[in-house]
Order: C-alpha cells, then sequence, then structure tokens
C-alpha cells in the first residue's frame, strides 16, 4: 500500500487489516507451537528407542532374571506417568516410554516372526 492509498483508506478498513494481520500472526503462533510440542514428542519417543536398544546391549534382563529390562523401564515409567510423578512433564515422559514400548514391541515381533520362519 502506498502512502497515497494509506492516506485514501478509511480507519475503519485500516483497523479491520490491522486485526486481520493480528489474527494471521495469532495462527502462524499457534501453528508453530504446535509443531514445536509434536517435534519434541517426536524427539523424545526416538530417544526411548535409543535407550531401549543401549539397555538390551548393556544390561538385557532385570537383575539376572528373565525379565527385559527395558520393558521393566516402561512400566515403572507407565506407572509413574500415571501416578503423575513427574510434576508436570509426565507427557515428556511418556513420549519417551512410548519410544522405549515401540523398541521392545519390534524387537518382539522380530523374534516372533523369526521362529516362526524357522
Amino acid at each position: 500500500m502506498s502512502t497515497m492509498n494509506l492516506a485514501e483508506t478509511s480507519k475503519t478498513d485500516l483497523a479491520a487489516k490491522l486485526e486481520r494481520a493480528r489474527s494471521a500472526m495469532k495462527a502462524y503462533k499457534q501453528d508453530a507451537a504446535r509443531v514445536a510440542k509434536l517435534g519434541l514428542g517426536i524427539t523424545l519417543a526416538a530417544a526411548g528407542g535409543a535407550a531401549s536398544g543401549a539397555l538390551q546391549v548393556k544390561h538385557p534382563k532385570l537383575f539376572g532374571s528373565e525379565v527385559d529390562t527395558d520393558a521393566a523401564v516402561v512400566l515403572v515409567l507407565t506407572g509413574l506417568v500415571a501416578a503423575e510423578a513427574f510434576d508436570g512433564a509426565e507427557e515428556h515422559v511418556a513420549s519417551f516410554a512410548m519410544g522405549m514400548a515401540g523398541a521392545v514391541a519390534a524387537r518382539e515381533s522380530m523374534k516372533f516372526m523369526q521362529s516362526r520362519a524357522a
């Protein structure tokens, strides 16, 4: 909008354009927050999967038992999330636990499919 057009524009039109611009900025800000939240959840899930893999290599069984350490950690984290023990960070811990649970499920599915193929 040029200076000449600006002088000819009514205050009502300018106010409407300003309000539309404010609404657009608010929508962009909300979208950015939503995308950041999704990105953090995905990153935490990937970290949970990586932690599961590391536990399988370093400590595959819980204290010499037949219980997978990573599966036990998932159960403990799930219980603590349900008990709201993380002071508002439950959603983040749940994402991490979901990544671990996904890795456990993938490993067990692979074992089952390999046993069926043999």
